[in-house]
């Protein structure tokens, strides 16, 4: 009876992972792995590598959310919803991840319906469940996510989805991506930042505002915004790495006062003070 214990053990191990190999489309039924979402994180690896069929699609809007085009509030919770579509087919899957360009973490993401999506890798993606993979030429999964605390800055849900075609292999399989990305909501501006190398001119401005930072680390966006924290302008200009040169043209309806520059780093935002003339 030993022999015949050892000699069976070896041929159960042997067929699930057989199965595992020639059947990925089932072994991921219940949930994609972490880090197959196009993340930093995850070296920007996406289902692709299980899924074969044809080549990754980028879907823009595919991940939407009720985070205000002002950007989020720290500490509030939002709803998100990842969609994807493919005529006839009726199994589907997706993972998402809210991340900083270096790959951290950002926020928390909140299950809405247990059943349907679940979390993964402590809680940095969030993937579909067994019984949240099935629907008629779509499927929607929604979640919620709290943002983080003040200074967090801009931050990206990045998204893969796949629409299976049920054969039972991972054969013919579709694959695709989506990112949404979200800027910090200033509610509250002072000039922040000690780095001499960061200058605005000229001073008053009326009809453009130019920014020069040749400091370390390279500069990811920059936005001019009221006393109020309301974004006025956006660069026509950004060059973000080396020495950083920001252009905002200006016109006469923009009211004179006081207003604020913000470049943003990866982890650092500097905020510098600007006179825009009424002449």
């Amino acid at each position: 009876m030993r022999k015949k214990i050892l000699l069976l053990f070896p041929a159960v191990a042997l067929g699930v992972l057989l199965d595992c190999f020639y059947n990925p489309t089932y072994s991921n039924a219940g949930g994609a792995p972490s880090a197959r979402c196009g993340d930093p994180a995850g070296g920007f690896s996406t289902c692709a590598a299980c899924h074969t069929g044809s080549a990754v699609v980028s879907k823009p809007g595919w991940i939407t959310s009720d985070i205000p085009g002002t950007g989020y509030v720290p500490g509030s919770t939002y709803n998100l919803t990842a969609t994807v579509s493919f005529s006839g087919r009726s199994k589907f899957g997706f993972e998402v991840s809210a991340q900083k360009s270096n790959g951290t973490a950002s926020g928390t993401l909140v299950l809405v319906n247990t059943s349907e999506t679940q979390l993964k890798g402590s809680g940095k993606y969030i993937t579909h469940t067994s019984g949240g993979n099935t629907g008629a030429n779509s499927r929607s999964w929604t979640f919620q996510w709290k943002a983080p605390g003040p200074g967090a800055g801009a931050l990206t849900f990045y998204a893969a989805f796949v629409a299976a075609n049920n054969s039972g292999s991972n054969k013919g399989d579709n694959v695709y991506t989506s990112t949404l990305a979200v800027q910090e909501q200033i509610t509250a501006i002072s000039e922040t930042g000690t780095e001499t190398a960061c200058t605005v001119f000229p001073v008053p401005a009326r009809d453009a505002v130019f920014i020069r930072y040749n400091g370390t680390g390279s500069v990811t966006n920059a936005a001019l915004y009221d006393i109020g924290g309301n974004l006025v302008r956006e660069p026509e200009e950004l060059s973000g790495k080396g020495e950083c040169t920001a252009v905002f043209p200006l016109d006469r309806s923009l009211p004179a006062g006081i207003y604020f520059l913000v470049l943003q780093q990866e982890e650092k935002r500097i905020t510098r003070k600007v006179i825009i003339s009424g002449e």
